[in-house]
């Protein structure tokens, strides 16, 4: 249903989605509702698609928008992790960065 809708679009098993630029959110949305999402994981990228990997908060995901989700659906847990932290310089400061930006937002 959902390739048909968004092209090439792909829910992997541990809910991660591939190429659906701006649908994300709606698809997010649609799984949540179903009451099959507990966790979500952040992360934030510089461009779409498929842009190189940064903390979040320094690229181009719209984590209020998200969290609202989440909170509208019962989902409590969010991971955040650097994928490819190593390459960015000091890890512990890229965590600190997502956090000093995801705390405000997690809270509202």
């Amino acid at each position: 249903k959902y390739l048909k809708k968004y092209g090439k679009c792909t829910l992997s098993k541990d809910c991660k989605i591939e190429g659906a630029e701006g649908y994300a959110l709606e698809i997010l949305e649609k799984t949540a509702k179903a009451g099959r999402m507990t966790n979500i994981h952040y992360k934030d990228m510089k461009e779409e698609p498929q842009g190189p990997m940064c903390p979040c908060g320094e690229g181009v995901t719209d984590f209020a928008a998200i969290t609202a989700m989440c909170k509208k659906y019962g989902i409590e847990n969010v991971l955040v992790e650097q994928d490819n932290a190593p390459t960015l310089g000091d890890v512990f400061e890229q965590m600190k960065s997502s956090f000093v930006h995801l705390d405000p937002i997690l809270h509202a």
